[in-house]
């Protein structure tokens, strides 16, 4: 049953992760929605408040009533968000498809990897966790690699609006797969039947707070992975402004979903060609950080394109990596709240920085570009997190 669980748990991460529009995202919301770059971040702010308050009420509920549950109705509601989001280009409408976005992440977030990992313990092969879930995440990005640029062909010839409204046929077929899953076993029955939901919804939420190796380790990957993050926000704007045709853009970002997928299956390597697995992320730091500096500073679509699928594949990649770090330092009954609580304060983050980096961008995409460099650079000699901590 395990087993079977893994080769759909793969299936599934693939179909959620077809997303069409990913190539094409910042075209359509500056030419079919017509916004500026502030009012993106914006939206992307209201996304992260919005993920930030679902994402440990949503990890007790995988927690407590069924990692499966929390999966189906995860797709249901990003099913939704699909044609919502497709429907009428206007702010307000957005923000309601952000919303049930967020609603959707939030249930599949942590939830999608507790069952895996948990599918795993059943099967005793906790030891391969490290491939099996580099396999899992590498899933999504040959989804993403693969979608795009079908995406790029269907705004081309449909239009940018039906490039989002198609994203609901890959749920359709991931909800079917998802319903097929087998729940793991990942309590003893008696703590299964003792803990209620508030009970389920602490205990997740105080464990970042109160394990001393899991908070250390979550100030290292979260501020880091913020920044990182902005990546996707610059570099399509970037090529825009050294104007590269559009047409493009969805082979870029496959690209830049490759270059994941590529450091994912063979990051423990390049961690053995380092020395140690601290070494690994102060250096996916490092190359993240001068690689901002150099598209801010490099005006050419070559090496900006270059410099971007470096930065994507060391830097993009670092979270999960960290997260996979994380898994042997969290109980197995609270593994989907503490993962959702790590992704909580991931967003918060978001939250707080995207309407400055929105009116970053605005005034200099350059400029916003190098200044974020500099700030990963002096992140990354500030870490604090100890080799040993680091199994996986």
């Amino acid at each position: 049953m395990h087993t079977s669980n893994i080769k759909k748990m793969y299936a599934f991460n693939f179909c959620i992760n077809l997303h069409f529009i990913g190539g094409v995202l910042v075209p359509f919301f500056t030419d079919w929605g017509r916004l500026n770059y502030t009012q993106i971040m914006l939206l992307q702010a209201w996304f992260s408040i919005c993920l930030f308050l679902l994402e440990i009420p949503t990890g007790a509920v995988a927690d407590r009533f069924g990692r499966k549950v929390s999966l189906l109705l995860g797709v249901c509601t990003l099913g939704i968000a699909v044609c919502i989001y497709g429907s009428i280009p206007s702010f307000a409408v957005f923000m309601l498809g952000e919303f049930l976005f967020a609603t959707a992440m939030a249930l599949m977030s942590g939830a999608d990897e507790a069952l895996l990992y948990d599918s795993l313990v059943g099967e005793g092969q906790e030891k391969q966790a490290k491939t099996i879930l580099g396999r899992f995440i590498s899933a999504s990005r040959l989804a993403m690699m693969l979608s795009a640029p079908l995406g790029s062909l269907i705004a081309k010839y449909l239009g940018l609006q039906e490039t989002m409204r198609l994203i609901v046929i890959p749920c359709f077929l991931a909800f079917i797969l998802a319903a097929l899953l087998y729940e793991p076993e990942y309590r003893k029955p008696e703590e299964k039947e003792s803990l209620s939901y508030t009970q389920t919804l602490v205990r997740g939420a105080t464990g970042l707070v109160k394990n001393r190796i899991l908070r250390i380790m979550a100030l290292d990957a979260v501020p880091v992975s913020v920044l990182i993050f902005y990546l996707i926000w610059l570099y399509q704007p970037l090529l825009q402004y050294l104007q590269l045709d559009i047409g493009y853009f969805g082979f870029v970002h496959a690209a830049v979903a490759g270059s994941q997928v590529i450091v994912l299956l063979v990051y423990h390597r390049i961690e053995q060609l380092l020395g140690t697995k601290k070494k690994y992320l102060l250096f996916t730091a490092l190359v993240s950080g001068i690689g901002f500096i150099g598209i801010g500073l490099l005006p050419s679509v070559a090496l900006v394109i270059t410099i971007t699928l470096l930065v994507s594949g060391f830097g993009l990649s670092r979270i999960d990596v960290m997260r996979n770090y994380m898994q042997a330092h969290i109980p197995s009954a609270e593994r989907a709240t503490v993962l959702s609580s790590l992704g909580m304060v991931r967003r918060l983050g978001m939250a707080v920085l995207n309407p400055i980096i929105g009116l970053c961008m605005d005034a200099s995409l350059q400029g916003t570009a190098v200044g974020i460099g500099m700030v990963i650079i002096l992140l990354a000699g500030m870490s604090r997190v100890q080799e040993e901590w680091l199994v996986g």
